[in-house]
């Protein structure tokens, strides 16, 4: 929320958007928790953020219609329904936008800046832990990305010199499939500096991290 009030600070038209798993979409109180927030995206976000977007360009800032948002404005709270989650991760936005990632990573190493990325390689969580909001704001069904792209994805990504992947998964490892992820990350090995690796460990799994 402190970004949130820098920006609005200096733009006060901006519309400014929050989701992912550490919002609390339904507390009581949220009016006031996200007050620089105009717009809470809940679960999935590349459908409704792709819709909103497309409602911006066109100079159209009625949002009502897009499911799966919480509109925090002078009116109140408006809930425009359950979200619009993908099913299955078949396509790579990575892949298919390889070109416009290769002249971000470009800008970022002309400035001499670590390069830096957050990686998924399933969504979800099974767990309903007390202290975390991840388990139920995923829907708590794990669904994998595809395997074939994230290990192309790997491949690529190792040519952009990387210098630090956080994991965004809720618990890397939980698959067994993660083993074999894991192991095609040591590619990025090969170049002359390494790679910085942060993730989120599987819960009650010592055996599985350990492989890992």
């Amino acid at each position: 929320m402190k970004l949130a009030r820098i920006v609005r600070k200096f733009n006060p038209q901006c519309l400014i958007l929050a989701g992912g798993p550490d919002i609390q979409y339904k507390h009581s109180d949220r009016s006031q928790m996200y007050s620089m927030v105009d717009i809470l995206v809940e679960h999935d976000g590349e459908i409704p953020f792709r819709k909103i977007l497309g409602k911006v360009l066109k100079g159209d800032l009625n949002f009502e219609d897009i499911p799966g948002i919480i509109i925090l404005g002078k009116a109140g709270v408006i809930e425009t329904g359950k979200s619009e989650n993908i099913p299955r991760f078949t396509r790579s936005p990575w892949l298919e936008n390889k070109e416009m990632f290769e002249k971000i990573a470009a800008e970022i190493r002309s400035r001499n800046e670590l390069l830096r990325i957050i990686y998924e390689t399933n969504r979800g969580c099974p767990y309903s832990c007390s202290y975390c909001n991840w388990g139920s704001s995923a829907n708590s069904k794990v669904r994998q990305f595809d395997l074939r792209n994230i290990l192309s994805e790997l491949e690529w990504l190792k040519t952009l010199s990387i210098d630090e992947i956080m994991i965004g998964d809720a618990n890397f490892g939980i698959l067994e499939r993660d083993v074999e992820i894991a192991k095609k990350f040591t590619i990025f090995n090969e170049n002359e500096k390494k790679l910085v690796i942060i993730l989120n460990p599987a819960k009650n799994m010592d055996r599985e991290l350990l492989r890992l």
